[in-house]
């Protein structure tokens, strides 16, 4: 067992892209470990407490935006995605340092160095979880768009403007000048 922790950058992000960082983070410290020990393991556990990472590692990595998309297609290169599973955070080790515990708590907490309890017990009787289905899984899906045009006279709008933005801003200002007048008449 191994944790690693690190610091979060300065730069506002979201909660879970930082997850999903400390996700990355273990995985290429298992492919490092992996590599040093020149052996094959026949089963591995890696372990997150974020609901949100864990769909995302385990869904193909060209659903998501760009900047989960590279980090979950890395993790999925140095790792197979129904390896990862759900641990709950009072139970994580690797939240200890995130909680602001010293040295001196860190030497003497059992979590710390022999993980949760049911660690003991055969695998068959872990209480694996399955995650939440959350739809702040989906803020981080790419979003497509399909146009279907059935009559060519309907493009004569996009003649009148010389770029899809300006088309799309003046479109917005005649919906808000029409939602205005709406507003005043009533």
């Amino acid at each position: 067992m191994r944790s690693k922790s690190k610091v979060a950058p300065l730069k506002a992000t979201t909660l879970p892209r930082l997850e999903l960082s400390g996700a990355l983070l273990l995985a290429q410290l298992y492919a490092k470990v992996k590599d040093i020990l020149c052996i094959e393991f026949s089963k591995t556990y890696l372990w997150t407490d974020s609901t949100i990472v864990l769909p995302w590692i385990k869904a193909p990595s060209r659903s998501w935006k760009t900047f989960v998309a590279n980090r979950v297609s890395e993790i999925q290169e140095l790792t197979t995605p129904s390896d990862w599973y759900h641990i709950d955070g009072r139970e994580n080790p690797a939240d200890i340092v995130s909680r602001g515990s010293s040295p001196g708590e860190l030497q003497t907490n059992n979590l710390c160095w022999q993980g949760p309890e049911w660690l003991k017990l055969s695998s068959h009787r872990w209480p694996i979880s399955k995650p939440i289905n959350s739809n702040d899984v989906l803020l981080e899906q790419k979003t497509i768009v399909n146009i279907t045009v059935s009559n060519a006279e309907t493009l004569s709008i996009f003649r009148r403007f010389s770029s899809l933005d300006k088309l799309v801003r003046v479109v917005s200002l005649c919906r808000r000048l029409i939602s205005l007048c709406q507003m005043l008449k009533h």
